[in-house]
C-alpha cells in the first residue's frame, strides 16, 4: 500500500532533521502506535475487569505482587 501524507513544511523539516522520515523509521513508528493502543486497550479491559470483580484495592495489590513473584520464579527457573 502507499500512503501520501500532507505534513506541514516545518514538521517535515524537523523530521528529516532527526532521521525519522525513511520508510523503515515510519513503519517502525506505526508498529510502536499499535503495540501501545493495543497495550492500552487491554489495560482498559483488566480495570474494568478488576472493578467488577468487587476485590478490594488491598487484594487486588496481593494478587499483582503474587503474580510478579510468580513471573520472576520462572524466569529464574
Amino acid at each position: 500500500m502507499e500512503m501520501i501524507l500532507t505534513v506541514p513544511d516545518s514538521l517535515a523539516e524537523r523530521a528529516q532533521e532527526a532521521g525519522v522520515l525513511t520508510n523503515e523509521r515510519i513503519l517502525s513508528l506505526i508498529e510502536q502506535e499499535l503495540r501501545r493502543t493495543t497495550a492500552l486497550r487491554r489495560f482498559g479491559e483488566i480495570m474494568d475487569a478488576l472493578n467488577q470483580s468487587g476485590m478490594t484495592e488491598a487484594e487486588i495489590e496481593a494478587e499483582l505482587q503474587a503474580r510478579k513473584r510468580e513471573r520472576l520464579g520462572q524466569s529464574s527457573n
